[in-house]
């Protein structure tokens, strides 16, 4: 009894195992997060448009800050680079107001309409220049040219984002259908294993 009474933490003591974690994989978890969000809402439509952005980014934040996941997508993992500009992009989205593809290209529409109408603006105030009445008026209306010109810059980065955007986006949506049966077969495998 003395001598178990000794060695009695010896007894007890195992080698340490380091608690069990599945493997994780980020894209169909919110995936899974968004499936939630688009049945519980009252208008889907809102929902699924701009997401395409929101989930690449979610996913490639997750990818960052975990250390044992890791996009499976090369050309996701290519994306990562471009972080600061899809956020940026995704919060144009959301401060035009934009949820659709159809809502894309009604505001780059609007854009083209509004720089076509201050370009025209523009050039009359240019011709008045070229034929002057008095100084006055020519420095008045170089005055009234430079404020178009600024008027201008604005709606041109505008419609350059939005444009941009309506490119990217199948771009994106490709690359988040190949990671998403990329993750689908590595949990698969995974599942096989029974390590899931």
């Amino acid at each position: 009894m003395d001598k178990n009474a000794e060695n009695r933490y010896r007894l007890f003591t195992l080698e340490y195992r380091p608690p069990y974690r599945p493997k994780k994989f980020p894209l169909e978890d919110e995936l899974r997060k968004l499936e939630f969000s688009i049945d519980h809402s009252h208008d889907a439509a809102t929902v699924l448009v701009n997401m395409i952005f929101y989930i690449i980014i979610t996913v490639i934040q997750i990818a960052a800050e975990l250390t044992n996941v890791m996009l499976l997508s090369p050309d996701l993992r290519a994306a990562e680079k471009d972080l600061k500009e899809l956020i940026a992009d995704y919060h144009f989205l959301q401060e035009q107001d934009i949820h659709t593809v159809s809502d894309l290209q009604v505001n780059i529409e609007q854009s083209r309409s509004e720089l076509l109408t201050l370009e025209r603006e523009r050039s009359d105030i240019s011709n008045r220049i070229r034929r002057p009445k008095s100084s006055e008026d020519e420095s008045q209306n170089k005055e009234s040219r430079k404020a178009i010109s600024k008027q201008m810059k604005p709606v041109r980065e505008k419609l350059r984002r939005a444009e941009k955007i309506l490119e990217k986006s199948p771009h994106l949506y490709e690359l988040l259908k190949q990671e998403h049966e990329l993750e689908r077969k590595a949990r698969a495998r995974y599942l096989d294993k029974g390590l899931l």
